[in-house]
């Protein structure tokens, strides 16, 4: 009994002294890395720290010399390299306080003078690329920008800045699809912002993903309650993209519902029904528009428009009728030509009647357009004036309004 009490106190010390050696030789090579890294031989530095991390990966100590390793490997790489190695720091950080809470006051000032740090780098690498006369050297400061201001944004995960001015630094160098996450971000912190909706819906939309800016768009409109007529346009413009007019109508009849003193949301839904060739509907609507504001020239514009398109559809009508009387007039009874002749009337009547409704509101279009000074707009009305006016066969107003017409 007494041999193997022996045996078992031996072979208990036998392992005590293995342990206590493989501190020692962990503590060693913790504080060889934490040499290397003063000396500046940061790969010798990181094979050291992770010497340690593999044999033991719950000592909080390797960690942070890993984030500091990270963070000196970080200094002159490129953009992509720089990222990686700052996220590197930050992961290894957020192990130390997962591993010792107590660290945590500490490094999270840490990070907030890292942000400050980055941001102001990001901002003189920004000015660097604005004031570069060389295509290379002004690309590379505007990536270098966005990767200081991504890095400021790992330090600061909740800083709707970082991701604002990431995004910036982006589209300076060209990198329009690269800016999404950021701009998405910026969104998701900063709460709701006119411009930022407005870079990310152009996004969207000039790289073939109109589905993703209708969404958003009709976010910023509808929920957010932004009111701007730049992003009116662009959530028709991908309505337009996305050839989903059930869910354009359907969008703005409720918006009109909610909301029926508002000009705009009439006008959109108005210009859309116009678009579905409902006329009669898209007049109703417009005349809503222009009840609220009279002097609402693209509103104006389409009533007119609405009258003009809806009296060209009578005017097909009437043609197919026409034909096909001649075609049959021969073999047809006198009454029942008679009866089709009058049908025809009445149809030329409610044409021409048409194209006199379309007169009184592009008028109003045209004065108000050129009284705010809207001279882009003002050829397309007096072209719909021109039709309108020669339909009627008012000779002396289709000559008055020829030069405006562009004819």
């Amino acid at each position: 009994m007494g041999a193997i009490m022996r045996q078992v106190t031996l072979l208990f010390a036998l392992l005590l002294g293995l342990a206590g050696y493989a501190i020692e030789c962990q503590a060693q090579s913790l504080r060889r890395a934490e040499r290397a890294l003063r000396s500046g031989e940061l790969t010798e530095a990181l094979s050291e720290a992770n010497a340690v991390l593999a044999d033991d990966s719950a000592n909080y100590r390797v960690y942070d010399v890993l984030a500091r390793i990270h963070q000196a490997m970080a200094v002159g790489t490129g953009p992509q390299e720089y990222v990686a190695h700052i996220r590197e720091m930050k992961s290894a950080y957020d192990q130390v306080i997962a591993l010792r809470p107590r660290e945590e006051q500490k490094i999270n000032v840490q990070m907030i003078n890292l942000w400050v740090t980055e941001f102001n780098t990001g901002i003189g690498a920004f000015n660097s690329a604005r004031a570069s006369t060389e295509d290379d050297s002004t690309y590379w400061y505007y990536n270098m920008s966005a990767a200081h201001f991504q890095a400021s944004s790992i330090a600061q995960p909740d800083s709707a800045d970082s991701y604002v001015n990431w995004a910036y630094a982006l589209l300076g160098g060209g990198e329009d699809v690269a800016a999404i996450e950021p701009l998405e971000k910026a969104l998701e912190y900063g709460g709701p912002d006119v411009d930022t909706y407005s870079i990310l819906a152009r996004i969207f939309l000039t790289n073939e993903r109109a589905a993703d800016a209708v969404p958003l768009l009709e976010r910023a409109l509808f929920e957010d309650k932004i009111a701007d007529t730049g992003l009116q346009d662009l959530l028709l413009n991908g309505y337009a993209q996305t050839g989903d007019t059930e869910r354009a109508l359907g969008t703005y009849e409720q918006a009109v519902v909610q909301d029926p003193d508002n000009k705009i949301y009439r006008y959109n839904y108005g210009s859309l029904l116009l678009q579905a060739e409902m006329y009669d509907a898209a007049i109703d609507q417009l005349e809503a528009a222009v009840d609220i504001d009279a002097g609402y020239v693209d509103a104006l514009y389409n009533l007119g428009a609405a009258y003009i398109n809806k009296a060209n559809d009578v005017q097909k009508v009437i043609n197919e009728k026409d034909d096909a009387l001649r075609a049959s007039r021969d073999t047809l009874d006198v009454d029942v030509v008679a009866e089709r002749e009058a049908e025809l009337e009445a149809l030329i009547d409610q044409r021409v009647a048409l194209y006199g409704e379309s007169i009184g509101p592009l008028e109003q279009a045209r004065a108000a357009a050129a009284e705010g000074d809207e001279t882009e707009t003002l050829q397309p009305i007096c072209f719909a004036l021109y039709q309108a006016y020669a339909q009627l066969n008012e000779m002396d107003k289709v000559e008055a309004v020829q030069a405006c017409a562009g004819i």
